[in-house]
């Protein structure tokens, strides 16, 4: 059995198609995959076809960085200037322009209601696994000049309409709705799914502050692409914590099996205990239907990583379920 530990569904997928995402992935009977969300968009999508796929999906639910702008951490109810709010987070003045195609700031409490709500629907209605993530910090993120990647209000543009601009969301900004996140999912005991771009030794210390002998969470770096010294660190973190926590590194063959990185790939599976491996894809369901799924490059990955069996009791164990 094939073990995908982190993908997604297209924020600006149809929902009208959800029955043919459905029938695609249903059909699958060797694999199963954590579907992460991002935003206030996906997570629809994720549990429509979560709820469909039976335990073939997984549906992780989260907000990336990349999409943190958009939430403000205002008290719900509480009124917030548009402006204000984008203004105090960004690195710069934002314009007029690119003012008009963001959203009023979503509160962030009442966007994890829903998820947290979502996630109990799961566990004591289906009796499902289920997982919080995609979360996490970038450095080196800059916003697209329609506002967030996928938004509707610029659905007419063509891929090469899109670029980056030069704002930034501040660190400040994506490690409170990091650490807010990381609670929750700790409090919940849930598998989380952390997003890491040139952020290792904050999220490493925000994680050991959270870490208690109490906490049995399942945590994992994806498409991990750090040193061997930053695993090693994660990994002594976790060992003197001595709690029932556990640390995870996750590895895609698009990220970590080309070119150079694919030696360093081999380097990082050598301080890595085999227990603690996972394979992943991190590409968007959707558009690999024609092609019955991302079942190639998932096979590709697990090559690489060693034997099939013992990723997919990983994956069981990530997940916080028995063996089979």
């Amino acid at each position: 059995m094939l073990a995908d530990a982190h993908c997604h569904v297209s924020t600006d997928f149809d929902p009208l198609k959800i029955d043919e995402l459905t029938q695609c992935y249903s059909k699958i009977k060797d694999a199963r995959f954590v579907v992460m969300s991002t935003n206030h968009i996906d997570y629809e999508h994720v549990h429509k076809l979560a709820l469909k796929t039976e335990n073939i999906i997984v549906p992780s639910f989260g907000v990336h960085p990349w999409y943190s702008h958009l939430f403000t951490l205002e008290p719900s109810g509480c009124l917030v200037d548009k402006e204000t709010h984008y203004n105090s987070i960004f690195n710069k003045p934002i314009t007029q322009e690119l003012l008009s195609l963001l959203p009023i700031p979503i509160h962030l409490d009442e966007h994890l209601d829903k998820l947290i709500s979502l996630i109990k629907q799961y566990r004591d209605t289906h009796d499902r696994s289920v997982c919080w993530g995609e979360i996490g910090l970038d450095k080196v993120f800059r916003i697209p000049n329609t506002g967030f990647f996928a938004n509707p209000a610029t659905r007419h543009l063509t891929e090469s309409d899109i670029s980056l601009t030069n704002y930034r969301i501040s660190m400040t900004h994506q490690r409170q709705v990091f650490i807010k996140q990381l609670r929750i999912a700790i409090e919940l005991n849930l598998p989380i799914s952390i997003h890491n771009v040139k952020s290792s030794g904050a999220i490493h210390d925000i994680i050991k502050e959270e870490l208690t002998p109490d906490t049995t969470s399942r945590i994992c770096l994806h498409s991990y692409t750090g040193s061997i010294d930053t695993l090693k660190m994660f990994l002594s973190t976790f060992e003197k914590n001595k709690g029932a926590s556990k640390f995870y590194a996750s590895f895609s063959s698009v990220i970590n099996g080309c070119g150079p990185k694919r030696e360093e790939l081999a380097q990082l599976l050598d301080c890595l205990p085999k227990d603690r491996v996972l394979s992943e894809t991190d590409v968007t369901l959707d558009r690999f239907i024609e092609q019955g799924g991302p079942l190639g490059l998932l096979r590709e990955i697990v090559g690489l990583l060693g034997d099939e069996d013992t990723l997919f009791r990983n994956f069981q164990d990530f997940l916080g379920e028995s063996y089979t």
